[in-house]
């Protein structure tokens, strides 16, 4: 029925909008207020409308339209009026059955339908179904308003429950004018729904008449034998249904569950828009729920479009072995987004003993996931977590805290994440940089770009160099010398910028010595707990400060918050503005008076005479110093303007480890980038030119900034 769907935006800023071809099943799943119900009444709206409407979320649908022949074969099961005895015009009266989304807002007493037929231009529906890809607009519109919108249906919450309450039963030689009725006219309709509630809930599904002028729902222990001892009125169908528990007086699951599945059986539904289908029902019976939905669905040639919370729900479809869409849907920071995940990506994720014991599936239901070495890790980093959001300190408000049973592990928990668009950090203990292979691993899964690995790799060898086994884990990046020390610091917040959070003090235990807890992970855990306090209100109570853990978990919320973060699989990292501009030979008279400056001056180191010559063969205004946006991660020093040096600061170029402060591939760099941006070096002027240098030669020997010229 629908051939394509087309929301307004795609997976970020700047990416096409998404829109995917629904299958039997398609389901959206997101945090709250992303938009999902949102999703399921735009589409209810424009296929009654033809999308007249302002919508946030979906821009357009494109229907599969039947030919004329089906059109009237499918218009004739809802005709409620004499086909032999034309309409004038040759319209056609049909009963729409609207009364499934009003019964939600009617008394449980009130048992009168309201009417539910409607005028059908069948004539013009059937002339533009002769030409359904060349359709006018007003075409368009009539085949949403008079054809489209008589075969789908809405089901919520308070919508299914009241789909088990009694109904009127009506003129059975007349159409029928509720769903119930509709029912008790079809034998293998009650027969299907009779087999999927003995499967799922040991009861069956019958419609009892013996009230005379109202049909009630009952659930036998037992099938009827016939057709009659569930239909008729004389005394074995009476003691039938006798023997049956009413449903009003079962739990709401199971009127929820029955209320559903006898909905969409009442009619040939061909798109049925189902929110929130797990409502009052348990694990198992929405997994059970969401297979039948999609096999339904599949052999009656429909759409079902359903918006979720529970990944039992979307496992259920998984398994139903039909074609499935996952459609995630987030709003964060005004900037939406919305992606569609591979199914059999989630099925791989369901067979792994692993990622379905921890839970993974529930983070497509979160703003992002915070992935921890151990349960230990996991447990405080979400009491951290949960105080900071308490005190409006800067949590990770909306994410969810799973543990891996390592740090070997927590890879394979954090790609498949993030490759479904869930921001998913990885925290993990400083040991980590112990071992090339399980570093390099990380990054791979945290979508580094490959540019950066050997670099970093080159300052990970060296801390590893420095760190005694036991300062990785008491201490940490503390305990290295002051001339290694920045460039770990570098490669932290390099990781950072990627998602990686390393424990800077070494593990899970060194944090808040403050407290003096000893032991490690559960028994540290214990410990630290009781130190903490359980009672905000109370003396001794820790609130969140400004450093340690606090702005740790600070910034872990930060990027997950971030719509524009980096490692999520989709970065693109130029590369152009780290080399170097092609050689250019300088003016020959430029030159000649470069060098008698140089002479005059007393300057003896070639070097550096060689530098300002090629600084002044690039001319003013065509240097390829990059723009400060270009730094590849937020690890460059604040005051540095240039983007070559940033560049050369993050991805671990720079030999911050030996002390030099200016990098030999940036010292040009800057020279340039100080006369770009206007300061007082005079590019016409070789004198300035030579002092540039000068400065730079100084920096390296005293490694630090060595009174580097600034920009004005």
């Amino acid at each position: 029925m629908l051939r394509s769907v087309k929301l307004r935006f795609g997976a970020g800023e700047g990416e096409p909008p998404l829109a995917f071809e629904p299958g039997p099943m398609t389901v959206f799943v997101g945090p709250n207020n992303s938009g999902k119900s949102l999703a399921l009444r735009e589409i209810e709206d424009f296929l009654e409308t033809g999308g007249t409407a302002e919508r946030r979320i979906v821009d357009r649908l494109t229907p599969h339209f039947p030919t004329p022949e089906q059109a009237v074969r499918m218009v004739g099961t809802r005709r409620v009026d004499d086909p032999q005895v034309p309409h004038p015009n040759g319209w056609a009266k049909v009963s729409r059955l609207k009364s499934l989304g009003e019964q939600a807002r009617k008394r449980s007493t009130d048992l009168y339908e309201p009417p539910g037929d409607q005028l059908v231009n069948l004539p013009a529906v059937l002339e533009a179904l002769e030409h359904p890809d060349d359709l006018s607009a007003a075409e368009f519109m009539l085949l949403c308003r008079d054809f489209l919108a008589l075969f789908t249906v809405r089901l919520d919450g308070q919508t299914r429950l009241a789909l088990t309450q009694p109904r009127m039963v009506g003129d059975l030689n007349g159409a029928p004018g509720n769903h119930l009725a509709a029912l008790f006219r079809d034998d293998a309709a009650r027969e299907l729904i009779r087999e999927i509630t003995g499967e799922a809930l040991g009861r069956y599904f019958v419609i009892d008449p013996t009230a005379m002028h109202v049909l009630r729902v009952r659930m036998s222990d037992r099938p009827p034998h016939d057709a009659l001892e569930e239909q008729a009125l004389d005394a074995r169908a009476r003691a039938f249904h006798g023997r049956a528990t009413d449903i009003a007086e079962l739990s709401d699951g199971v009127k929820a569950f029955t209320g559903l599945t006898a909905a969409v059986l009442s009619a040939d539904y061909r798109v049925m828009l189902v929110d929130e289908p797990e409502a009052f029902l348990h694990p198992p019976l929405t997994r059970k729920l969401g297979k039948r939905l999609t096999q339904l669905a599949s052999e009656r040639g429909a759409n079902v479009l359903a918006a979720t919370h529970s990944p039992d729900f979307v496992m259920g479809c998984i398994q139903s072995g039909k074609r499935v869409n996952i459609v995630r849907i987030t709003w964060r920071e005004g900037v939406p987004s919305g992606r569609l995940l591979a199914a059999d990506k989630l099925q791989t994720l369901m067979r792994d003993p692993l990622l379905r014991s921890t839970g993974v599936l529930g983070a497509l239901f979160h703003d992002g996931a915070i992935v921890c070495e151990a349960d230990a890790d996991r447990v405080f980093y979400q009491e951290v977590n949960e105080r900071l959001l308490a005190g409006r300190a800067g949590g990770a408000d909306g994410s969810v805290f799973l543990n891996a049973q390592n740090k070997q592990t927590i890879r394979r928990i954090v790609r498949p994440l993030r490759e479904m668009g869930i921001p998913a950090v990885a925290v993990v203990d400083l040991d980590l940089l112990k071992g090339r292979e399980d570093f390099r691993d990380l990054m791979k899964a945290a979508f580094v770009p490959s540019v950066f690995w050997e670099p970093w790799e080159e300052t990970r060898a060296r801390i590893q160099q420095k760190l005694r086994n036991e300062e990785f884990k008491a201490g940490g990046i503390h305990s290295l010398p002051r001339d290694v020390r920045p460039a770990a610091e570098a490669l932290l917040a390099s990781l950072c910028g990627y998602g990686i959070f390393l424990v800077p003090r070494g593990e899970l235990e060194s944090w808040l010595p403050e407290l003096e807890a000893g032991g490690h992970g559960p028994e540290w855990l214990t410990q630290v707990f009781e130190k903490m306090g359980t009672d905000p209100t109370r003396a001794g109570y820790l609130h969140p400060t400004d450093g340690g853990v606090w702005r740790f978990m600070q910034a872990v919320a930060a990027w997950i918050a971030d719509p524009r973060r980096k490692g999520m699989g989709e970065d693109r990292v130029p590369l152009d503005h780290l080399l170097p501009p092609p050689p250019r030979e300088p003016d020959p008279d430029a030159a000649a008076a470069l060098q008698a400056v140089a002479v005059e001056g007393g300057v003896t180191d070639d070097g550096i005479v060689e530098d300002a010559l090629l600084t002044v063969a690039a001319a003013p205004g065509e240097a390829s110093a990059p723009a400060p946006g270009q730094a590849v991660t937020a690890s460059a020093d604040a005051d540095r303007s240039d983007g070559v040096a940033d560049s050369a600061d993050s991805s671990g170029s720079m030999d911050s480890v030996d002390g030099i402060v200016l990098a030999d591939a940036v010292e040009l760099a800057d020279a340039v980038s100080i006369v770009d941006a206007g300061g007082p070096v005079d590019p016409g002027d070789p004198t300035t030119l030579v002092d540039a240098a000068i400065l730079n030669d100084e920096a390296r020997a005293t490694g630090g900034d060595g009174g580097r010229p600034q920009a004005a």
